[in-house]
């Protein structure tokens, strides 16, 4: 168990029942790990088709994700082209918690939505959601009082955490740029 003691208001004793916890499972050695990188290399293809599809229709770059990344971020931002530049919005942010908290439900949706996107047929559809509900339905971890599940999350160091959250956001930015496109706003005529 990891204690979270940056996120008490002061670290000293008087805390101590705010303190919170959480069990980190690594994906090493886990069997299920290898399930994770059969997801994680056919969701490639997903993610970039989303990416293409979000170019087509709002006329811009998609954002750029590299996790904590900030340098590589900086650099993708240097390459964009002055057109480019024009038919772009760029923006920060940190999803705390991201991969152990995305939630099952989310992440099948987000594929879903995406697959719309994909020249899958739906066998292969219903194979990525099969890889995806086995990963977190075996999410297990080890500790000196027992075994334990995690009930939402990618473990720590799992193949599939980052390209799945990536799907999962990028959806999320294109349901948005839809109904900012709905709304006719400026921003994306």
């Amino acid at each position: 168990m990891l204690p979270k003691i940056l996120k008490l208001p002061s670290p000293d004793f008087s805390n101590i029942d705010k303190l919170t916890c959480r069990g980190i499972k690594s994906a090493v050695n886990d069997p299920i790990n290898d399930i994770s990188a059969i997801l994680a290399e056919l969701s490639k293809e997903v993610y970039s088709n989303l990416q293409n599809e979000f170019s087509k229709t709002f006329n811009r770059v998609p954002p750029p994700r590299k996790g904590s990344d900030e340098a590589a971020i900086l650099l993708k931002i240097e390459e964009l082209s002055d057109l480019e530049w024009q038919h772009s919005l760029v923006t920060y942010a940190d999803f705390s918690d991201m991969y152990s908290n995305a939630r099952e439900d989310d992440v099948a949706n987000a594929y879903n939505f995406a697959f719309n996107f994909c020249d899958f047929c739906s066998e292969s559809e219903n194979y990525l959601l099969l890889i995806l509900s086995i990963i977190f339905k075996y999410n297990f971890f080890r500790e000196p009082f027992g075994i334990f599940t995690l009930r939402k999350g990618f473990s720590m160091g799992c193949f599939s955490n980052a390209i799945c959250t990536d799907i999962l956001l990028l959806v999320s930015e294109f349901k948005l740029f839809l109904k900012l496109k709905e709304k006719c706003l400026e921003l994306l005529k």
